[in-house]
């Protein structure tokens, strides 16, 4: 073998070293990919449960609370100026305590409502350049 040829073989062999080297990154970045596909699925179905669940107890919570609601208004009603304030302040506790189990219920839905929306994440942006421009825009007019 000439020198030249082995220079070549050197040339070749490092190149196809690089090409199986790089085929063997590309598999492993392929199937890190449908790692995160798998990954990605799980938790988009998570996330989904997550979401009906929050529901569902909302809905569970807010059925008996307006049960509650409605017979200590007819307790009120039916017994009018008969009820003593040791009744009343009975019914009033038990009505606070209705009203917080729905505004928490309401809160926690308040809550999954914003984790769901398509709301436009904050973005970073230059106040410097955007006060020069509207400077600049206003002097122009």
């Amino acid at each position: 073998f000439t020198p030249d040829t082995f220079e070549f073989l050197k040339l070749v062999t490092g190149r196809v070293a690089v090409a199986v080297d790089n085929a063997r990154l590309y598999k492993i970045a392929q199937d890190r990919y449908e790692e995160l596909q798998v990954l990605y699925n799980q938790v988009s179905a998570l996330e989904q449960l997550k979401t009906d669940m929050i529901r569902v107890a909302a809905h569970d919570l807010r059925n008996p609370a307006s049960v509650i609601i409605g017979y200590v208004e007819l307790v009120r009603r039916v017994l009018g100026k008969d009820i003593d304030t040791r009744a009343l302040g009975y019914l009033d506790m038990i009505e606070k305590a209705i009203r917080r189990i729905e505004k928490i219920t309401n809160d926690i839905l308040s809550l999954e409502r914003i984790e769901n929306s398509n709301i436009e994440k904050a973005k970073v942006f230059d106040l410097n350049k955007t006060v020069h421009e509207a400077f600049y825009e206003h002097s122009q007019q």
